[in-house]
């Protein structure tokens, strides 16, 4: 069951009321650009006394886009691939940042999302079902930009409710670096962990991927992110 978003719009709001710095052509932080990784993880589940270990590759897509001054809509999607099956993640929502005015090294952002996890594929037990859970997350993080290198971190909070008694939690935190190689194009590169609580009248379980993704990062324009870039290694550009 899709969980409702009335308890996390009051985040993006709540960024909202930094509009004085709402981004203008000037913002040297596009919030428009595609992004693609691979990804590398490992998985450690406790169970009680029961721990299992297991490594997962896999991929990583991601997209952004400004839709109004320092608003934008965020996307991503990823899929991890197992011996025995495959794992993934979905999220699409609003976000809100700010811009130069209140630094020039530094800008954050906040987003409220819809989150959705994907549990199939399974080989290793014939006929069994595919599992997705459905919820809301809440993310607030900073970027920093220095001349052609970008650093940047985050932590999402995600709530799947309760399902089959079952009530499902997680966060998702990490940082990363962007290599600007020209106006339009970078190169990225994350850590990234990301747990699940599971809380039941029975019991508990965890479950902790800790992972890496390297890929690239294309920017583009839109109505609202139509100003010149420059920088990166080969070339000022504009």
């Amino acid at each position: 069951m899709i969980r409702r978003f009335k308890s996390v719009i009051p985040a993006v709001l709540a960024l909202g009321a930094l509009a004085p710095y709402a981004a203008q052509a000037a913002d040297p932080l596009s919030y428009s650009f595609i992004e693609g990784q691979y990804l590398n993880s490992s998985l450690k589940t406790e169970s009680g006394s029961v721990k299992t270990d297991d490594k997962f590759e896999g991929y990583r897509a991601a997209v952004n886009v400004s839709v109004y001054k320092f608003i934008y809509f965020t996307g991503e999607a990823d899929k991890r691939r197992a011996k025995a099956y495959r794992f993934g993640t979905q999220s699409v929502g609003l976000g809100a940042h700010t811009d130069d005015r209140m630094s020039r090294h530094l800008q954050l952002f906040g987003a409220a999302t819809y989150e959705r996890t994907l549990y199939n594929d399974v080989t290793h037990s014939p006929g069994a079902a595919d599992n997705a859970d459905e919820g809301y997350g809440v993310t607030a993080g900073i970027r920093l930009p220095f001349h052609d290198f970008e650093f940047n971190s985050a932590y999402r909070y995600m709530n799947y409710g309760t399902t089959a008694g079952v009530d499902v939690t997680g966060g998702k935190y990490g940082a990363g670096v962007l290599v600007q190689l020209s106006p339009f194009f970078g190169l990225t590169a994350d850590y990234t962990r990301l747990q699940f609580d599971y809380k039941a009248s029975a019991g508990s379980a965890k479950s902790t991927f800790d992972e890496w993704t390297v890929g690239f990062r294309s920017y583009f324009a839109t109505d609202i992110d139509r100003y010149r870039r420059r920088g990166g290694f080969f070339g000022s550009g504009e």
